[in-house]
C-alpha cells in the first residue's frame, strides 16, 4: 500500500484514480466467481484484483527506485506504524462488532438486510476516506516542516469545510430517493431502508474525520485511541437505550451516529488542547 502514498505524495491523482478505477471494475466484473466458486471465488477475487492492482501501481511508480534492506529505518517504521496499525484496528473492530451484533439480536436475515445499511454508509464514506488520504501527506510534510498543528489546520480546514457543506444535500437528495430506489430494484430491503437512511447520516459525520489524522503525524495516538474508546462506549450506551423496547435495524445505525458524534467532538477538543499546548511550549 505504500505505492498509493508515493502517488498522493507526489500530487500524481490522474494516474492514481485510473488504477482505482480499473481495480474497482474488476471487482465487479469478477463477482462471477463467487457465484462459481462460492467462499474460494471470492478469495480469488480478491487475490486477482490485489495483484492487478499493485502491478499497475509497480508500473506507473513515482519513484522508481530498487528496494533496500535497512534494519534502522524498519525498526523506527515499525516504531511508527505500530501503534498507528494497533488503533486502527481497535477502530475497525468497531464497525465488525457492529455487525456482530446485528446478528447476535437481528438474526441471519438481520444481517442480511443490515448489508443494504453498510452498502449506504460505505458508499459516503469514500468522500472523507479521499479527502483524509489525499492531506495526510500534505499535512505530514507541514508538521515535519514547521512542526506546527496550526500549519496542518490551515491545509485542512477548508477541505473539510467544503465536504461537510456539500455532504449534507448529498445526503437529504439520497434519503428521500433510497424508499423509490430500493422498492424498484432491491424490493426485498425495502425492510431496511430506515437503517440505511441512518446509516447515512452516521457516514457524512465522517466528513469531520481527517482532523484526526494530526494525531497520527504528532504521535499522539494516545488521543485518537481515548476518542475512539468514548465513541465505542457511546455507541454501546445508545444501542442499549435504543433496545430497550425491542430490537430493530434502525437502531444500530442511530446508536453508531451517537458514538461517531462523540468520536468526533472529543476529536477535535483534543486537537484545541495540543494547539494550546504548542502555543504554551513556544511562548516559553
Amino acid at each position: 500500500m505504500y505505492l498509493q502514498i508515493t502517488y498522493r505524495t507526489g500530487g500524481d491523482f490522474s494516474r492514481l484514480a485510473i488504477v482505482n478505477v480499473v481495480q474497482n471494475a474488476l471487482a465487479l466484473m469478477l463477482v462471477w466467481l463467487v457465484y462459481l466458486f462460492s467462499f474460494y471465488g471470492l478469495c480469488l477475487r480478491s487475490i486477482i484484483v490485489a495483484v492487478i492492482n499493485l502491478t499497475m501501481l509497480w508500473i506507473w511508480r513515482p519513484l522508481k527506485i530498487k528496494p533496500q534492506w535497512n534494519r534502522h529505518n524498519f525498526n523506527q517504521l515499525l516504531k511508527i506504524g505500530a501503534p498507528i496499525f494497533f488503533t486502527g484496528q481497535i477502530y475497525g473492530w468497531w464497525m465488525v462488532t457492529d455487525s456482530l451484533l446485528v446478528l447476535k439480536f437481528a438474526g441471519v436475515k438481520g444481517l442480511g438486510l443490515y448489508q443494504l445499511a453498510n452498502m449506504a454508509g460505505s458508499a459516503v464514506e469514500v468522500l472523507p476516506s479521499a479527502l483524509a488520504q489525499i492531506c495526510y501527506p500534505r499535512i505530514a510534510e507541514e508538521y515535519g516542516r514547521s512542526n506546527s498543528i496550526s500549519g496542518i489546520l490551515k491545509i485542512i480546514r477548508r477541505p473539510i469545510f467544503m465536504l461537510s457543506a456539500g455532504i449534507v444535500p448529498f445526503i437529504l437528495l439520497v434519503w428521500l430517493a433510497l424508499p423509490s430506489i430500493v422498492n424498484i430494484l432491491l424490493p426485498k430491503y425495502v425492510e431496511a431502508v430506515p437503517a440505511a437512511q441512518w446509516m447515512l447520516c452516521s457516514a457524512a459525520v465522517l466528513s469531520l474525520a481527517p482532523v484526526c489524522d494530526i494525531f497520527s503525524v504528532t504521535k499522539r495516538l494516545d488521543l485518537y485511541l481515548a476518542a475512539v474508546v468514548v465513541g465505542i462506549i457511546m455507541y454501546s450506551v445508545s444501542l442499549y437505550t435504543l433496545t430497550l423496547g425491542g430490537v430493530t435495524l434502525k437502531a444500530f445505525p442511530q446508536a453508531m451516529l451517537c458514538g461517531r458524534i462523540c468520536y468526533i467532538i472529543f476529536s477535535y477538543v483534543m486537537v484545541f488542547v495540543l494547539v494550546k499546548q504548542k502555543h504554551s511550549e513556544i511562548g516559553t
